[in-house]
């Protein structure tokens, strides 16, 4: 109960009514940096979506200048990749009117995969599908099944590479080394 009453007092109670129920979602002491910020009133706010991330910039550390030390290269390189290869492809002129290229950037990976929106959820099928029907309504699900088999996915993600000075660390089958080409990866689950 203690613990309750306190975060009830930190919260505070909105000013005014509240009718997205904003301030019982969310701090009211945050809402009133945002709104401060945002030069707005507390009830002007719906609702919003707060994303921290690291921001330092990459860098090369290290005694010899030996590592690099970046936050999100996992993601940028491969969403990077992905986005050049989309827009390569549909300057090409090569494709076929009757095919649909995508990339599906997710912001939930690994331990946070099967999140709603994360990369082991159903967001893909789902999306391929109502892409599929809504440009042919009359296809038929067998007409769906054969347009996946004829698909072409790739999960794309980084390697580590062996460190150096400790290669009794790593598979034995697998030392991946920089600047050496790409890596292939098995999940067996």
């Amino acid at each position: 109960m203690l613990f309750e009453e306190g975060i009830q007092a930190f919260k505070g109670e909105a000013a005014k009514e509240d009718v997205y129920n904003v301030s019982k979602k969310h701090f009211l002491t945050f809402l009133n940096r945002l709104a401060t910020d945002l030069g707005i009133q507390i009830e002007d706010i719906i609702d919003f979506e707060l994303n921290a991330y690291d921001c330092h910039p990459p860098a090369i550390t290290g005694l010899h200048n030996e590592f690099v030390s970046s936050p999100r290269l996992d993601n940028l390189a491969s969403s990077l990749c992905s986005l050049d290869a989309l827009i390569t492809h549909h300057q090409s002129g090569s494709k076929d009117n009757a095919d649909v290229s995508i990339i599906m950037l997710f912001d939930h990976e690994e331990i946070g995969s099967k999140s709603g929106q994360g990369a082991d959820s159903n967001m893909l099928v789902e999306t391929a599908e109502r892409i599929f029907f809504g440009l042919r309504a009359e296809a038929t699900r067998e007409d769906y099944y054969r347009m996946i088999r004829k698909s072409f996915f790739v999960s794309a993600d980084m390697a580590h590479a062996v460190h150096p000075n400790y290669p009794e660390k790593h598979q034995a089958c697998h030392h991946p080394k920089f600047d050496e080409g790409i890596v292939f990866k098995y999940n067996a689950n």
